[in-house]
């Protein structure tokens, strides 16, 4: 991967990580840090290898928008019922 393509993603997956719940960022820990999860989420970013970043970034990216579709008035917060 490009150095400059790196970089960016992963700034983009500590900005996507700031718009996660408390229990999506334990998530996060848990996929790419499960041997040591006292890590800070900025050393974990760092530490992701560079073939996982994509992944990493499509479900930072997943989850937000996730997020965004599930706020309050939305039928999306109704889960199945939704799908009707």
């Amino acid at each position: 991967m490009n150095k400059e393509l790196e970089t960016y993603a992963r700034k983009r997956i500590k900005e996507l990580i700031e718009e996660c719940q408390e229990s999506q960022k334990i998530v996060f820990k848990r996929c790419f840090s499960f041997n040591d999860l006292t890590l800070d989420l900025d050393t974990i970013v760092k530490n992701i290898p560079e073939e996982k970043l994509d992944h990493a970034l499509s479900l930072c990216q997943r989850t937000v928008d996730n997020n965004n579709n599930k706020k309050e008035g939305s039928i999306e917060q109704f889960g199945w019922l939704a799908r009707l």
